[in-house]
């Protein structure tokens, strides 16, 4: 019994076209995603946040994690 098949050069160009793909679309994706990828800016200074703030979650944590 022979186990040779016969040289099928389409099979080598699916394969290569396989391999290739996930680098096309990280490609696609780096290049894409890098004009919406700006972040967006609060729109006025009182809706920044500046440093620690007690808010009512915090005030629940100390209350559970007093001694």
């Amino acid at each position: 019994m022979s186990n040779k098949q016969a040289f099928n050069p389409e099979r080598r160009q699916t394969l290569r076209g396989l391999a290739t793909a996930p680098a096309v679309a990280a490609a696609v994706a780096v290049t894409s995603g890098s004009a919406a990828a700006a972040p967006a800016q609060p729109a006025s200074a009182s809706e920044r946040t500046k440093g620690y703030q007690v808010t009512p979650h915090v005030q629940a944590y100390y209350r559970t994690a007093a001694l």
